[in-house]
């Protein structure tokens, strides 16, 4: 997902750098629509899926396992 988005924020900045003064109206409009995409792949049901299928674990519990192993593996927590 990090790597789509760094492609996609490459790609805004490309187009950024062609547009004119006529035709930034139109880059921006159509950077609204490529971020306004990933944020709804990133809350769609078919994204959470795929994430499902490929770690084998729901994304909210493979989060929440995340942190507890960094929170366990911090040598400052006084929790430890």
């Amino acid at each position: 997902m990090f790597r789509v988005v760094m492609t996609l924020v490459s790609l805004l900045l490309e187009l950024a750098t062609f547009a004119t003064e006529g035709m930034l109206a139109l880059t921006l409009l159509f950077a609204g629509l490529i971020i306004s995409g990933v944020h709804l792949l990133a809350d769609s049901w078919s994204f959470q899926a795929v994430v499902n299928y490929l770690t084998g674990c729901d994304l909210p519990e493979c989060l929440s396992q995340a942190s507890t192993v960094a929170r366990d593996r911090d040598p400052l927590n006084p929790l430890r």
